[in-house]
Formats: structure tokens, C-alpha cells, sequence
């Protein structure tokens, strides 16, 4: 999952894996380059942008696990708050999604 943030300049890889996709962050640039010309006519300035593979992510202790861990980073990182699950609180955030889905309202 990535995170393109305006306001910090800057793009962030998350994987729960702690694999790299520097091809990832090079075609959201790309996407940013193209979007900018087609929409504003002019080109999009990256200069200062940071673009970051991040390790500082919990670690996915299996292969089942990366919805959730999709879904955890997004909402952080939508709130701006640090990171701090771990693998052991998949299986609470897992009945909380579902109980979210089901009540049709974010807690």
C-alpha cells in the first residue's frame, strides 16, 4: 500500500512483508507528472518530495494477513497516527472491520 501525502511532500511503501518497490513509488511520481499536465496544464513539482520504502511497519507473521494489514496502515496514516499494532492485534481488528461492515458505521 502507498500513501501519497500533499502536505508532507512525500510518498510512503507500505509492506508488511518489509519487501521494496522503488518501481511502486516511481510510477505514483509518474501518475502525479501525468495527472498535473492533464489537469492543471503545468508540470507537478517534486522538488523536496521524500519517497520512502517504510521499515518502521510492524512485520506480517504469515501469508494471510495483508488485507488487514492494508487496511490498518490506511486508516493511520489517514489519521496521521503512529503506527502501533503488531501482528498480535490482527484478530481484534479483524472482528472490529467485520463489526463495522455489519453496523454500517466506523468506530
Amino acid at each position: 500500500m502507498a500513501v501519497i501525502d500533499f502536505e508532507e511532500r512525500k510518498i510512503d511503501y507500505f509492506d508488511s512483508l518489509k519487501g521494496d518497490n522503488f518501481t511502486c513509488l516511481g510510477l505514483l511520481s509518474n501518475y502525479l507528472a501525468e495527472e498535473s499536465m492533464d489537469k492543471r496544464k503545468r508540470p507537478f513539482d517534486m522538488t523536496g518530495w521524500e519517497f520512502t520504502c517504510r521499515k518502521d511497519i510492524p512485520n506480517q507473521g504469515n501469508m494471510w494477513d495483508c488485507g488487514m494489514f492494508s487496511i490498518l496502515f490506511a486508516e493511520y496514516a489517514s489519521r496521521r497516527a503512529p503506527i502501533t499494532f503488531s501482528q498480535q492485534h490482527v484478530p481484534y481488528f479483524r472482528e472490529r472491520v467485520v463489526y463495522e461492515i455489519l453496523r454500517k458505521e466506523l468506530l
